[in-house]
């Protein structure tokens, strides 16, 4: 894609193949747009060719920029959280979107995902994309029709520095990745919805609520004995000290909450994107394989409450490539206080401690049971 400047605004403009590329049920979508997300689309046919314009005038590209600076440091306490709040809940919606598009039928790899395409308002909270209304490739749209490269990119921009944790970020990957919509919207409305609310502060005595405390008790009797100027200043003792009180606490916090999310994360990232055993997360389990086959991976972790297991790439949550097991085999699901394995398929090859689970059928699975599908055998382990 190409900006252009003109006398009536800015313009990023691809150039297609043939006006039979364009499909109108897109461009139709995009006149619509449902979500207030798509820029405004114009299709345009010329000699040399057909080209489809979006109209960024008056935004800016989120890839280099730097938001108004008065803006960003001007009173931190209150400005800076409110544009993180805007940002976060803006962007929660636009991801959310992309899901709404699903339904729609939109294939989401003509989603324009470079930052250099992404557009802005000039406080940085608005988020504006383009979609190229071109028709699709044959494939069913999904969300892993995303990429999971590009929504790793996309998350990485220093746009969004500060605005998502380490984990949201891998939760958003790994439910790219594995087409997991339920996961994604999850984490979109938990964006969408962000009040800003921090984890409770653990109360802490300190010489700053001794000053506070002291200046309130001693406001008034300072008043009646000694007059209004000792009492002013007894009150401004109080002001100070519970203001610094507050940045003490707002500042380890911070601190805190920056440290959890740095080991949430490389424990989440290792569970999600690697194929050893070990650092589970909490609240989660695994299958881990007992006896080495070709293709099959030696660790499966299981993080939502249901998991299909089968060989088909698109509608299982765990794909295990063998001939003996069906497309959709087995379905592991949480249900308080523990987990319960069914069987999907009428071939009944889908054990317990040799016990058969017949189609249909559920039976509860414990730490350390032994699991068969389609002749192979994995150990389960839980992590409550």
């Amino acid at each position: 894609m190409l900006i252009k400047r003109g006398p009536y605004g800015h313009f990023a403009i691809e150039k297609t193949d043939s006006p039979d590329n364009i499909f109108e049920y897109a461009s139709k979508i995009i006149s619509r747009n449902p979500g207030g997300f798509f820029l405004p689309c114009s299709i345009d046919t010329y000699p040399q060719g057909t080209y489809i314009s979006f109209d960024c005038s008056d935004l800016k590209s989120i890839e280099g920029f730097v938001p108004n600076t008065k803006h960003k440091t001007a009173n931190p306490g209150n400005n800076r959280n409110r544009h993180t709040e805007e940002l976060r809940r803006n962007f929660g919606s636009l991801l959310h979107s992309f899901a709404d598009d699903l339904d729609m039928l939109l294939d989401l790899s003509n989603i324009v995902l470079d930052g250099r395409y992404i557009f802005t308002d000039p406080a940085g909270e608005e988020l504006k994309i383009c979609y190229l209304p071109l028709k699709l490739t044959g494939s069913v749209p999904e969300l892993r029709s995303l990429g999971t490269e590009r929504m790793e990119r996309l998350l990485n921009l220093p746009f969004f520095d500060g605005i998502l944790t380490e984990d949201e970020k891998q939760e958003l990957i790994y439910s790219v990745k594995q087409s997991d919509e339920a996961l994604y919207l999850e984490c979109c409305n938990r964006l969408a919805a962000y009040s800003g609310n921090e984890k409770p502060r653990k109360f802490r005595f300190n010489m700053e609520m001794i000053y506070g405390a002291s200046g309130l008790v001693l406001c008034p009797l300072l008043y009646k004995v000694a007059g209004p100027v000792p009492a002013v200043l007894s009150l401004g003792v109080t002001f100070v000290s519970l203001a610094k009180l507050y940045k003490t606490y707002r500042s380890d916090d911070k601190a805190r909450q920056k440290t959890e999310d740095v080991k949430q994360a490389e424990e989440r990232k290792q569970i999600l994107f690697s194929d050893k055993e070990g650092g589970q997360i909490s609240g989660t389990a695994s299958l881990k394989l007992i006896t080495p086959a070709k293709g099959i991976r030696e660790h499966y972790s299981i993080l939502m409450d249901k998991v299909t297991i089968g060989s088909d790439m698109f509608l299982s949550d765990i794909v295990l490539e063998s001939p003996a097991v069906s497309p959709i085999h087995a379905l592991i699901y949480r249900s308080d206080p523990g987990y319960y394995i069914s069987c999907c398929t009428n071939s009944g090859d889908t054990y317990v401690e040799n016990k058969r689970i017949l189609s249909g059928d559920k039976q509860e699975i414990k730490d350390g049971q032994k699991i068969t599908i389609g002749g192979l055998e994995f150990i389960f382990e839980t992590r409550l």
